[in-house]
């Protein structure tokens, strides 16, 4: 699986990155995901690709299970003609030309309504809270 996801272009996993993570926010939150992956792969002076897929940063891509979902997303041909698919096409082009600029420094963010109570708390104690778009709340590092 993993040397399927090697194949695949920059903007595609991207573009499939932010549909996982943010398909039902709005634009808002759907750029303020991709301002993530920006931000995390400046720190790191790595690839947007190789951000999206750096070991359990974005849950779309932990483990064989969930990145075959996603990749067969792709496969039955009804996710090209969604609206979600087209902001995350565009939010990935735009961010895979080089000079994205972002609003924020925002490279971890996580919705705690999904998360246990302790967690939301260690999270909370060890970030930098720099915005809330919908049901995310975006960090960067203390």
């Amino acid at each position: 699986m993993i040397n399927e996801l090697i194949e695949m272009g920059q903007t595609l996993v991207v573009a499939l990155t932010l549909l996982s993570e943010a398909e039902g926010e709005p634009w808002a939150g759907k750029m303020m995901v991709a301002e993530t992956i920006v931000n995390f792969s400046r720190e790191k002076n790595i690839t947007l690709k190789e951000a999206c897929l750096w070991k359990n940063r974005y849950s779309c891509w932990n483990g064989e299970k969930q990145q075959q979902k996603l990749v067969n997303r792709t496969a039955d041909g009804t996710l090209i003609n969604s609206q979600a698919w087209k902001d995350c096409i565009e939010l990935a082009k735009t961010a895979c030309q080089g000079n994205y600029q972002t609003s924020t420094r925002a490279t971890r963010y996580f919705n705690p309504a999904k998360l246990s109570e302790e967690k939301v708390r260690k999270l909370r104690e060890s970030l930098i809270l720099v915005a809330v778009v919908a049901n995310h709340e975006f960090y960067v590092e203390k």
